[in-house]
């Protein structure tokens, strides 16, 4: 109950002297099974959630609550932890996120949600609700520390060694994890994979496709005719322990993914794409990469910081 799961239970007079009115009773197998079907429709499943959690609250002290949610949660099997900064997301946004992630098909997942000191008062409110889920690990910051701290911090914190990136106003197809699991496990020697992406406009639009395999003649090439773009961050599973020895996210304002990919590819380590769209990607006018004209004369500088330096000492 401490957890905010919804209990079902035999209607035992002991239980009931515990426990009160909150588990769902049954008396039979048929009353049981129909109560585990009621608990399909969610606003069921949340208010019984939130009645037991509450319960308990009420009944025990706030850390006898707090210490039973933590332990039930790192029980918890967990292959893959979705690391997702949130500052200030139309709580809209990060409801549909969240309902994204709650639909795929892969289920052995946390939810590494770090709150980057957001002040929207229904942000705070959404991401209140979503940390009830006994899968989610809140970390939240008292100011905006950007977006480099929160994602390191996230980090250090995942359980798991794989690490899915999700930014807070996308939305996951419900076969991401499912088909980027399975990949890491049939290539262990690849560090970093990305999906393709779609844009939510008036109808998807396709973003453009990067390679399967990214190689030194791909970026050489790029950086030539264009600039470095081979990976869509929020598409991105990688291998936590390569990626902390390298010491993380660089503390860039913008272009973080980038220094961090330039770093894994100077090591030596692979990185890939597969070639299905695996990601809805929201283009709005916030965004750090499309907000004036300065940010993107200093996301060009760190570009050619991060290609000098990463590829100096590599043969084309």
């Amino acid at each position: 109950m401490a957890t905010g799961l919804p209990v079902i239970a035999r209607d035992l007079s002991g239980l009931r002297y515990n426990c009160g009115d909150v588990p769902l009773y049954g008396n039979t197998d048929a009353e049981l099974l129909a109560a585990l079907r009621a608990l399909d429709d969610e606003e069921t499943r949340s208010k019984a959630g939130s009645k037991a959690r509450q319960f308990v609250v009420d009944h025990h002290t706030q850390s006898h609550a707090i210490t039973q949610s933590a332990g039930f949660s790192a029980a918890l099997r967990c292959e893959v932890s979705i690391l997702m900064p949130v500052f200030d997301t139309p709580a809209a946004w990060l409801s549909e996120c969240w309902d994204s992630i709650r639909e795929q098909t892969f289920r052995e997942w946390e939810l590494v949600l770090v709150d980057d000191g957001s002040r929207a008062v229904e942000t705070i409110a959404e991401i209140d609700r979503i940390a009830r889920d006994p899968r989610v690990v809140l970390i939240r910051f008292d100011q905006n520390e950007g977006i480099s701290c929160a994602l390191n911090v996230g980090l250090s914190q995942c359980r798991a060694d794989l690490v899915a990136r999700m930014d807070s106003d996308d939305t996951m197809l419900p076969t991401r994890l499912q088909r980027q699991v399975a990949y890491m496990r049939a290539y262990p020697d690849v560090t970093v994979l990305g999906t393709q992406m779609q844009e939510l406009l008036d109808e998807p639009v396709l973003s453009p496709r990067h390679p399967e395999h990214v190689t030194d003649e791909y970026i050489e090439h790029q950086r030539n005719t264009s600039s470095i773009w081979f990976l869509n961050h929020p598409t991105v599973m990688m291998r936590r322990r390569e990626v902390i020895k390298l010491g993380g996210y660089p503390e860039y304002r913008v272009a973080q993914d980038l220094g961090l990919w330039l770093k894994v590819f100077r090591a030596g380590l692979k990185i890939h794409n597969l070639p299905s769209v695996e990601l809805n990607y929201r283009r709005h006018p916030n965004q750090v990469t499309r907000a004036d004209g300065v940010r993107l004369e200093e996301y060009a500088q760190i570009v050619e910081e991060c290609y000098s330096s990463s590829f100096s000492q590599r043969n084309f």
